[in-house]
């Protein structure tokens, strides 16, 4: 929850801004805001294991599926990256993004893939210590 008055992060649980010493109201659903960066942590993480997941024989529904995953998350890391104005994770992760597109596929032999999910999985992982960094 957010401080009605100054806009600081606040425990639900408080009747008083520690910060600005305003009397705060009863929390409602307009003043609980997400926090985007814990969300955007769980989503990469659970990207990465989705790509080392890959590396199993499974339904070609699910390459499908783990390219528009792939490539939307990309973007979203990448604006984050242009957020931050981190210019390398911003040409890399849409490198990402171009590579497993899933309007118009790169097809590669199964040994290639498997190599690049596992690379593209470590970078997902690095990325959520790297971009953004938490204020």
């Amino acid at each position: 929850m957010y401080c009605n008055h100054c806009g600081k992060k606040i425990v639900v649980s408080v009747n008083y801004c520690g910060y600005c010493g305003e009397k705060q109201s009863s929390p409602n659903v307009n003043n609980l805001q997400i926090d985007h960066y814990s969300l955007s942590k769980y989503i990469r993480l659970g990207v990465s294991i989705m790509l080392l997941l890959a590396l199993a024989s499974l339904p070609y529904g699910y390459y499908i599926l783990l390219r528009w995953v792939v490539s939307v998350t990309s973007v979203y890391i990448a604006y984050l990256a242009y957020k931050e104005k981190k210019q390398w994770w911003i040409t890399l992760f849409l490198f990402i993004t171009i590579l497993f597109n899933p309007v118009v596929p790169i097809y590669l032999n199964r040994e290639m893939w498997a190599i690049i999910d596992i690379i593209v999985a470590l970078l997902f992982i690095i990325s959520i210590f790297q971009v953004p960094k938490k204020q």
